[in-house]
């Protein structure tokens, strides 16, 4: 796990008084594992995850900053690299070709 991600689950349960029992009771998991967690030896679940935004009131771009600048990079070329429709997409172009326009401003910004 990348090193401010655990960084950033420690800072924000240390800022919030809570302790590894308090997220582990609340996860309902151990507090060993909190702890991995914390240490970057474990990766958190998708329910996790959410619990850490929940719990410190963080957005996940917030708690996942690296992360999601890097995937936000990869898509951002990815878009250059868009393959056509196939031919039978008629009904659905103009509904793929907004959604990709949309994510294009989205990643501008």
């Amino acid at each position: 796990m990348h090193h401010s991600f655990k960084k950033e689950l420690r800072i924000a349960r240390r800022k919030s008084g809570l302790a590894n029992m308090d997220i582990a009771h609340l996860f309902s998991i151990d507090k060993s594992r909190v702890s991995r967690l914390e240490q970057g030896t474990q990766k958190p679940n998708l329910e996790e995850v959410c619990g850490y935004c929940i719990v410190h009131d963080r957005a996940l771009h917030e708690l996942f900053s690296r992360t999601y600048k890097v995937v936000t990079e990869k898509i951002r070329d990815r878009l250059q690299s868009m393959p056509s429709e196939p031919a039978n997409w008629n009904a659905k172009r103009e509904a793929r070709l907004t959604s990709l326009e949309l994510l294009r401003r989205r990643l501008e910004e």
